[in-house]
């Protein structure tokens, strides 16, 4: 999916913004897949009357594409689909 995103989209980079108390699975997934984390939102999601943490994950074209040099065809990670 990033492929897409990235022949769609020169220059921006592409985000995912995770519930930071509820999702630590998600946020593994993002940075095995090259996204680094670049903030942290307190307290601004309000969730089940839960006020709570919203990280900021990015990856920009250039990080993704070197990524992908690196690593062997068919890792079946999921910046491969």
């Amino acid at each position: 999916m990033l492929a897409l995103g990235f022949s769609k989209r020169e220059v921006a980079p592409h985000l995912a913004a995770v519930f930071e108390q509820q999702n630590p699975a998600s946020m593994r997934v993002l940075e095995k897949n090259g996204f680094r984390r670049e903030a942290i939102h307190k307290r601004v999601v309000m969730k089940e009357g839960v006020l709570m943490d919203e990280c900021l994950y990015a990856i920009l074209r250039e990080d993704w594409e070197k990524d992908r040099a690196l690593r062997p065809e068919g890792s079946g990670r999921a910046a491969d689909l």
